[in-house]
């Protein structure tokens, strides 16, 4: 624990994301391969006009380079193409709780999972959804309790903003009980929702409203909480559900699920001594007739539509790294004349690392010459603790994740499904929009980091008597792989 000025963190290092399917990608061909049954996928299921779309936006887009973080928050979260607003879902929840007093042993656990798994038949099913309503019932008793014993603002109408509510679950759950547990808190609070996907906000209203009927207490805003629009929304929101809004209220802020699908950027350079580059991303089309043709020469009606198709060749290309949130972020995370910390602190990593600088051999962990970099991750956090600085974040995420194949360290998982429901995993990002997940590991010391020096440039920038209101502790609960 440690503090920093007038706000507050609980990092909950999640043991694994259930559902995830790992299936390594080794060589360059299956990449292609890969790929290229990503694109007929996609147009399979689109159909030949919405992938011509596709197509059109990602040339465009492209025309000048990307750099990685706005080419992974295009395939997320594109209002159209991308994964998180596709027609269904890519998370849905539970028919009704699991019944754990049921549960005698961890194989009887799996076993239940995988058949809630194959009734759904949905990509992935996060904690909130699987421990529902307990997971969300815990988060509010904790908000409750710190109210009361850490904060001193139990007298304070009570705020909650929650970043990405997928199927609103999490919402739900909380809601249910402050109102069972503390009526008067509830009749006087407010619960906001911010997201970027059309789909989840619906599947959220439907939950929250129609069948919990929490109308009067939540609101969903469709906004990117990066952006400093997206909390002066919030603020207006708030004023206007309850007519008045405490000049020092304390916020509370939820992030669940949510730091391992903001977008990174890659940087890279050819030793330790060298400066960094930045990693964007470009592309070309080229006419692919003959290969398409020989590929599905037994599907005229397949062949016709691939011949109308232009597909897409996607290369990085190396810049110097320029890019002001860039340097912010190695600044932070790489600082130029010292020497990096080790990507873990556990007991083994640091034994390992011994090992290592023994034999002399090169750490990765150390000296990395390949990185993905949180900065969106630190965009949010800037935005935060300058628009909302007294706040509580609570944070939940995984940080590790099994045979990643895609190279650099911090490196994302990108999974996806194949046109007969398979779990395809790739070894590179640069996939179709929306054909795929991309979800990174949260290294929680990065984010303590990145959490604080966010907090500090906030502070810096606000007057000193606004710096000096308020007191939190920034809590660091880390929670490792058993």
């Amino acid at each position: 624990c440690f503090m920093v000025n007038n706000s507050s963190a609980v990092l909950i290092n999640d043991t694994s994301k259930a559902g995830k399917q790992v299936q390594s990608c080794t060589t360059m061909r299956a990449a292609i391969t890969q790929l290229v049954q990503a694109v007929r996928f996609v147009s399979s299921v689109l159909g030949q006009d919405t992938s011509k779309k596709l197509v059109r936006l990602l040339s465009s887009a492209t025309g000048a380079p990307l750099l990685y973080r706005d080419f992974i928050q295009q395939s997320l979260y594109h209002p159209e193409l991308g994964y998180f607003n596709k027609p269904q879902p890519p998370v849905l929840r539970l028919t009704e709780p699991i019944n754990f007093n049921r549960i005698l042993n961890q194989a009887e656990y799996n076993s239940v999972l995988a058949k809630v798994y194959k009734q759904l038949q949905v990509d992935w099913l996060t904690p909130v959804e699987v421990f529902a309503p307990w997971y969300g019932r815990a988060i509010a008793h904790y908000i409750l309790e710190a109210r009361k014993h850490t904060l001193n603002t139990a007298g304070q109408p009570l705020s909650v903003v929650e970043i990405g509510g997928g199927t609103g679950t999490l919402a739900a759950s909380i809601l249910d009980y402050i109102a069972e547990r503390e009526p008067i808190t509830y009749s006087t609070m407010t619960y906001c929702t911010i997201e970027l996907s059309s789909s989840l906000a619906a599947a959220q209203q439907d939950l929250v409203v129609q069948q919990r009927g929490h109308a009067t207490a939540w609101r969903c805003l469709h906004a990117d909480a990066a952006t400093p629009q997206a909390w002066l929304e919030v603020a207006a929101a708030a004023q206007q559900q309850r007519r008045q809004r405490h000049q020092q209220q304390h916020t509370f802020v939820l992030m669940m699920e949510v730091l391992d699908n903001l977008p990174h950027d890659r940087v890279v350079r050819s030793t330790t001594d060298a400066d960094w580059q930045q990693v964007a991303v470009t592309s070309q089309q080229q006419q692919q007739q003959h290969e398409q043709e020989q590929r599905v020469a037994n599907s005229r009606k397949s062949s016709r539509l691939l011949h109308q198709q232009q597909q897409l060749q996607l290369t990085e290309v190396l810049q110097p790294a320029h890019d002001p949130l860039i340097q912010r972020c190695l600044q932070v995370l790489y600082p130029r004349g010292q020497t990096p910390r080790t990507a873990s602190t556990s007991s083994s990593s640091k034994m390992f690392g011994w090992f290592q600088r023994f034999l002399g051999l090169p750490s990765d962990a150390q000296d990395p010459l390949d990185v993905w970099l949180p900065t969106r991750c630190l965009q949010l956090l800037e935005t935060l603790h300058s628009m909302v600085p007294s706040h509580s974040l609570i944070a939940a995420d995984f940080d590790a994740l099994p045979d990643i194949t895609v190279p650099g360290r911090g490196a994302p998982l990108v999974s996806g499904r194949s046109a007969d429901k398979q779990t395809v995993d790739y070894n590179t990002v640069l996939v179709p929009w929306g054909s795929a997940d991309i979800f990174f590991p949260t290294d929680f010391d990065d984010l303590g980091r990145l959490y604080q020096a966010a907090a500090a440039a906030a502070a810096a920038q606000q007057q000193p008597s606004a710096a000096e209101e308020g007191s939190a502790e920034l809590q660091l609960q880390r929670r490792t792989n058993s």
